[in-house]
């Protein structure tokens, strides 16, 4: 912009003046105009951008943005891009739409008159990359940050160069829609209190009517090669006349059941004391993973009910499913919570047994139980 203000002083004086050697400035001028402007648009002709698949996210948690840059061009290499997200726009064309316009390579006449959805991410991401060279592909990413809890829209990329000069950008739009899903935000608990609430006992397990590694007794059996010498029963073996060992209870995993009762309307809307809630939730399951506990989520609003999981792929399963909630649910009429806000409670219920202790929690618990001031944060496998 500063250069064609130059440019248009330059052309006044000039005119003005009819100073040849202003005339030749601003020949200079308008020619490394054009040049620029040619050479940019040449090497964008052959760009192609694809967004790779979306990774976990957390709203406002930064997570990376990936991008495959091809140049299909045979002999021209491609110099300073820069690749920005832009907000989709309300009718813009979805991918099987595009599908069924060859040889577009994904570009579309935007309107921009037409009016923007909602946008979810914080600003305007941004990644380049320094050069393409001829028929290669470069791969860059930048940070993206979420600002709520839900799915979320990406739609459209522009790839944009001012090589050589800098004085002229040309640009060329992609549109790649692509769908995420932004978790509740994750927080460190502290483990002084959240001691209480997951360990029932001081090992945290309970004897089942099972055989195997636990302490406390389940019967007797003939002796079996592999058996450990510690288990032989001498007393009843003198009897027996036989080698005779000692069989203990297994012990019952650790498991935590969350009990969610929040009003769909209220997560769809984004009320703080939901999100609150949600994301008390969601930390107490990446919480029960740290200490290898089972966790369930029942969710009796939406019909939902899981069994127990203990992976992380599990743990990122119901991650998700707070994630959506209030947005895959049937729609339902606003409830207005009745006193104390009791419609957004988290129940929590501890231990294998159905008679275990139950905590109830509400979201405003959340900074009561958050560690974030007293303890260092820690990344765990379900970080994004």
């Amino acid at each position: 912009m500063a250069y064609v203000v130059v440019t248009a002083f330059v052309l006044l004086g000039a005119v003005n003046s009819q100073n040849n050697l202003l005339f030749w400035a601003l020949g200079l001028a308008i020619g490394g105009l054009l040049a620029s402007g040619f050479v940019s648009g040449m090497s964008l002709m052959g760009i192609v951008v694809e967004r790779e698949p979306l990774p976990q996210a957390q709203a406002d948690k930064p997570f990376a943005l990936g991008y495959r840059v091809r140049n299909k061009s045979r002999f021209m290499p491609a110099y300073a891009l820069l690749i920005e997200e832009l907000p989709p726009v309300r009718g813009a064309p979805t991918s099987d739409a595009l599908a069924q316009r060859p040889g577009r390579s994904g570009r579309w006449p935007w309107d921009r008159r037409r009016e923007a959805a909602s946008w979810h991410l914080v600003g305007r991401p941004t990644a380049s990359v320094g050069r393409v060279p001829p028929r290669r592909t470069v791969r860059c990413e930048t940070a993206a940050l979420v600002s709520q809890r839900g799915p979320f829209t990406l739609g459209r990329v522009r790839v944009s160069t001012t090589f050589p000069f800098g004085v002229a950008r040309k640009s060329v739009t992609f549109d790649l829609p692509q769908d995420g899903l932004a978790w509740p935000t994750v927080h460190r608990l502290r483990s002084d209190l959240v001691e209480t609430i997951l360990l029932p006992d001081p090992d945290g397990t309970e004897a089942i009517a099972a055989p195997g590694a636990g302490e406390e007794f389940y019967g007797v059996r003939e002796y079996r090669v592999g058996d450990r010498i510690r288990d032989v029963s001498w007393r009843l073996s003198a009897r027996a006349d036989t080698l005779v060992v000692t069989q203990r209870s297994a012990r019952a995993p650790r498991r935590l059941v969350l009990h969610l009762d929040l009003e769909p309307a209220l997560a769809q809307r984004h009320d703080p004391k939901a999100e609150q809630l949600l994301s008390l939730a969601a930390s107490l399951i990446v919480e029960a993973g740290r200490r290898a506990i089972g966790v369930s989520l029942a969710i009796p609003r939406a019909g939902y009910a899981s069994s127990a999981v203990s992976t992380p792929g599990g743990r990122a399963g119901l991650l998700q499913r707070l994630g959506a909630y209030g947005f895959t649910e049937s729609a339902q009429t606003f409830v207005k919570p009745p006193a104390g806000y009791g419609a957004v409670v988290l129940t929590l219920i501890r231990g294998p047994a159905t008679g275990a202790g139950v905590h109830t929690l509400t979201g405003e618990d959340l900074a009561r139980l958050r560690a974030e001031h007293t303890e260092p944060p820690q990344r765990t496998e379900l970080d994004p």
